[in-house]
Order: C-alpha cells, then structure tokens, then sequence
C-alpha cells in the first residue's frame, strides 16, 4: 500500500537561525539590487508611462503631497529621517514581536515577507522604474537632497542599491504589512488602530520626499499580499508527498524474486514428497508435512507482491491439492 505524508513548509527555529535567516535574505536581496540595474532610458520611459497612467486615472497626487508637506515647517526633514532610519529598525520590532509573541502566525508573516522579496526583485529586474525624484517632473525635489543634504547618489554608498527599483515600493509594503499584521494579531484593539497609522505615515513619506508615485505604493502592497496569502495558503493546505518505498539492499526485483524463489522451493518440496510414497507411511507423512508448510509459507509470504506472477496462486493450489491427496 502505497502512504502519503504532509511535506510540512519550515518551522520557525531558534532565534539566532531566524535572524540568520533574514540576514542573508537582505544581503542577497541587496547585493541582487545593486547587480541588475536596469538601463536609465527604459526606467526613464517607463516613469514616463507611470505619470501619463497616474493623470488618466485622476491620482497624480505627488506635487500636491509633497507642497502640503513643505507647508508645515519642519515635517520635510522629519520626513526625510523618518524614510532613511526607520524603514529597517520597525520591521524588524515587528518580526521579533510576532516571534515571542504570536508564534504561529510568524511561520506565515516570515515566509510571505521572503516571498514577497523575491517577486518584487523579479520586477525590479524585468521592468525598471526611476523614482520621481530622477525624472525631473515639475513641482517635485529630491528633498533628501536639497532640504537634508543626502544624496543617494554620491559617494560610497552610491553603488549599493539600485536607483531605478521604485516599482513596487517595498517601504509602503512592509509597512503594510506591519500594519495588517498588529492589527489582526494585537489583543489590545486601540493598538491595532493606532497600527494602521503606520503604512499611512509611510505612504505620504515616500511621496512626500519624492521617492514613490501613488503606483508604487500600491503596487507595493499588492506584492506583500500574494507573498503573504499564499505563504498562508500553502500552510493550509500542506503538499502532499508519496512516501519512498523502504530500501531492502536487494533492488525491486529482490521483491517479486524472493517470493518466487520461495514458491519454487514449495513446488519441488511437493515434488519430492510424492516421490516418497514408496518409503514407509510415517515417512511419507514427515515429508508431506514439511512440504506442506513450505508451500503454505512461500504462498503467504509477500503474496500481494507476487500475486501478480500467479506464484502464489500456483503454490496455493498445489499445497491444497497435495494436502488432498490419498496417503
């Protein structure tokens, strides 16, 4: 009979192994970041075609968030702090958080965020995008430049991440979620309200300092929520794999040979017994007994394996019609 098993996805593990775990995970996703930056012109074009999508659509709202911004004196600074330091540092609270305190529901947050990753570094690779702040649009400035003195794009740190990677915006999707996630695990509802606050913030960060369009954002959140729902899916509904046969050292045909063999052995046990009915009746009966049992113990042994040879059916009817027979 042949078993399945559930093939179960990983399990959280101790917490030096997890934090491995991300570690590498942001390093390769980095350094993969850095390696395929995508040609100026075709990220150039296809901002181009972002802008002319968002005006269609009514949600060119850049300009206008990024002047309400600098209408409130000292918020564009606080901004551009708020998008360099906390992206990292809050993320990770989150996941340490999940990890002691919502254990099973880590399994699936970890393993959608990593999914997630690697959807939108398969983006970033087939299609990518320059931030507003390289495109030169009217009404928007590189403000971690002109208001911070940051430039991202000078100086050592230049080469380590991928200026044409805006679609989607993973700022907005881890925010999201972080904020989807306290929400639906947070016993203390006015702390899953204030959560929502959360990607809010974010959202009007990465248009504000003219790092994101609308697009991003969304495009952002819609990553993170195929990551996650099927991370979620796929721990539901465990694959099922069909257990290996055990292994005997003999190779399949040991299998259906043996058996075989062993009926083979009954047969001429059979044999050798009628051609004793010319010794003494307590003889013949010693070798009609032993024959017998030989017979019976080959047709038994893995007969649903060497049924499908007639041995076994073979040695039955023989041991039964000698069991039969006159003395």
């Amino acid at each position: 009979m042949n078993r399945t098993r559930s093939a179960r996805l990983t399990r959280p593990t101790g917490w030096v192994a997890e934090l491995t775990v991300f570690a590498m995970a942001l390093l390769a996703y980095q350094a993969s970041r850095a390696v395929v930056i995508g040609d100026a012109e075709d990220a150039l074009r296809n901002t181009a075609a972002i802008v002319d999508a968002e005006r269609a659509a009514g949600v060119f709202w850049e300009p206008a968030i990024q002047a309400w911004a600098r209408s409130h004196d000292g918020l564009v600074p606080a901004m551009n702090q708020f998008y360099l330091l906390a992206h990292l540092p809050v993320t990770a609270a989150f996941f340490v958080w999940v990890y002691r305190r919502r254990r099973p529901a880590y399994r699936v947050l970890r393993d959608g965020f990593l999914a997630a990753n690697a959807i939108a570094l398969t983006i970033f690779v087939a299609v990518p995008v320059a931030p507003p702040r390289l495109a030169s649009l009217p009404g928007l400035d590189d403000t971690l430049r002109t208001v911070s003195g940051i430039d991202l794009h000078g100086g050592p740190l230049s080469g380590l991440f991928n200026p044409y990677a805006a679609v989607p915006s993973m700022h907005f999707g881890y925010a999201a979620l972080i904020g989807g996630g306290v929400l639906a695990l947070s016993r203390n509802r006015v702390l899953g309200s204030l959560a929502l606050a959360y990607p809010v913030v974010v959202f009007l960060t990465i248009v504000a300092t003219a790092n994101h369009f609308v697009v991003d954002a969304a495009a952002g959140g819609l990553v993170m929520a195929v990551g996650v729902g099927a991370a979620a899916w796929l721990h539901a509904h465990p694959v099922r794999l069909r257990r290996p046969a055990p292994v005997t050292g003999r190779g399949d045909w040991g299998r259906v040979a043996l058996p075989a063999l062993g009926g083979a052995a009954g047969l001429a046990g059979v044999a050798l017994a009628q051609g004793a009915g010319n010794q003494p009746r307590a003889t013949a009966n010693r070798w009609r007994s032993a024959s017998t049992f030989s017979a019976r113990r080959a047709c038994t042994n893995r007969s649903a394996i060497a049924s499908s040879s007639g041995v076994a059916g073979a040695c039955a009817r023989a041991a039964s019609r000698y069991q039969r027979a006159p003395s």
